[in-house]
Parts: structure tokens; sequence; C-alpha cells
């Protein structure tokens, strides 16, 4: 079987598009889209905020072309970016084998994808409200966030913006497990400890401020809503906050994971304790 010409693709800092060809020749390239012929073949990019632009406009490309091509996109754990310039990340992504873990850190573009990183480009590039209003009304979790009562579009956004893709945070071996998700989100006990006692840190790190929105997000849902409704009687502050949050996070990423891979991620009567709940949710869903 002839192999597919490989092509990485990378956005720096400054803006600036660079490309490494299967050859190993590293260049900048002019213009917000690659002006590189599109034919058959694998393209790779890591899903970072710089990329997004590149992500969308190169799919919208390749989709409208008849050419047997593959857009892969990777999670940003895939090459530390951190003391490194393009042309390192390029060189690391040109010798990285996916095949083995797809489903886990690199995905196929697909449609939902692509209405996916649309809205985290919106949300990065703050966009207009309209400009975002459209193009969340296309995007699977729009149902979702409303059946919570999350009617502010730019906590939806950003919500799914902090996620990026659910699919990057599951384990091979526990694959219906939140673990590495909720440890993403500081929602294990002595993470969510750290974050509760904040007036004692001299500092929050980007994970307590994670923590943080999934707060803001639940004090913005209305009364008596879903999630608060699931809360078991009784408990400290504490541990309320944790469940909600924990439940607030597994309800978004198990409906995401139940639409791109399949519905088994989401089953409403393990999920729900409370019967109207359940039955709404299958009304609403399942109908």
């Amino acid at each position: 079987m002839k192999r597919q010409e490989l092509t990485c693709l990378h956005t720096d800092q400054a803006g600036t598009l660079w490309c490494v060809t299967a050859q190993g020749i590293t260049r900048p390239l002019p213009g917000p889209l690659p002006p590189i012929p599109l034919r058959a073949g694998v393209y790779r990019v890591i899903a970072v905020p710089e990329n997004y632009r590149l992500i969308t406009e190169l799919y919208s490309s390749l989709i409208g072309k008849e050419t047997n091509a593959t857009l892969l996109v990777g999670s940003p754990d895939i090459c530390p970016r951190q003391g490194q310039d393009a042309a390192q990340i390029l060189s690391g992504l040109t010798v990285l084998s996916v095949h083995n873990s797809l489903c886990n850190t690199w995905h196929a573009m697909n449609s939902h994808s692509y209405n996916n990183f649309l809205l985290l480009r919106a949300q990065h590039e703050r966009q207009t409200a309209d400009q975002l209003e459209v193009v969340y009304s296309n995007h699977h979790l729009r149902s979702v966030f409303q059946f919570l009562g999350l009617h502010q579009i730019e906590l939806a956004a950003r919500l799914t913006a902090l996620i990026g893709d659910p699919r990057w945070y599951i384990n091979p071996q526990c694959p219906y497990s939140m673990d590495r998700l909720e440890s993403y989100f500081g929602l294990k006990p002595s993470q969510f400890r750290a974050t509760w006692n904040l007036l004692t840190n001299i500092a929050i790190d980007s994970r307590a401020e994670r923590t943080l929105f999934l707060w803001r997000v639940l004090n913005t849902l209305p009364e008596n809503n879903y999630i608060e409704r699931e809360l078991p009687k009784g408990g400290t502050s504490f541990d309320r906050k944790r469940r909600a949050c924990r439940l607030l996070l597994g309800f978004v990423a198990r409906n995401w994971l139940a639409e791109v891979l399949h519905s088994g991620y989401f089953d409403p009567y393990k999920f729900f304790q409370r019967a109207d709940a359940r039955d709404s949710y299958i009304s609403q869903f399942r109908d």
C-alpha cells in the first residue's frame, strides 16, 4: 500500500503559518491559508488556539475538493510548546505515530468537529455576539446547555473551549471514566479543597481558574435546576459544591461523547437519580 504524504502545519504566536513536509523541509507560509496544493494525503495540526482559524479554514478547503485527504487534529498535550519554536513543534509532529491512539489524542475532522472548532475560534477571536450566536446555534452542545438552563452563550462557549474535546481525556484502560477530565478541572478532593481555601492561597493557578469557572456556571443556572435537584439532601457545603461541579461537567462531557463516539457514554437511567429529570431528558433528546 502506498504511504500517504504527510503535511504538518502550525501557527506560531506571531500569527505566522509554518509547514513541514514528510521530507523534513520546514518553511513559513504567507497568508492565513496554506498556499500549498491541496492534494491526497494526511494533514496534522494540534488543537491550540493559534491554530483554530487554520483548522477550520483548512478543513473547509479540503472538504470542497475532490481529494482523498484527511485532516487529523491532535490534543494540545501531544507536543509541549513551552520553549519550542514552530520548527521544533512541527519536527515533533512529523515523527509521531497516531494509529494506536487516534480516538484519544488525535481525531479526523468531520462536520461535528468542524462546528466545534468554529465555536472555539469564535470564542478565542472574540467575535461579535451575533457571530458567536450563529456559530453556537449549529453546535451539538447547544441543546445540552439549554436543558440545564444555561442561556448565556458566552459562558457556554467558554466551557466548551475549556474542554476542547472530551475524547482527549479518555483513558483506554477505563474508557467510561471521567477521572482525567475531572482532574483537569480540579475536582479531585485535594484539588478542590485547595480552591475552596482560596483565601489562604497566594496565587490561583489555571486549574483553579477552571474550577472557579464551573462555580460561575452553576451560579447562573436557574433556581431548582436539574443539577441542584440531583444533589442529595444534607452534606457539607464543600461536598455539595464539588458534587454539583462533577455533575455539571459529567453531564456536558458525557453527552458530548455520546454524540461524537456512541450513545453508551450517557445513560439517563444511570445519571439521573430523579425520575422527573430522567423523563424530561428522554422526552427532549430521545423522542
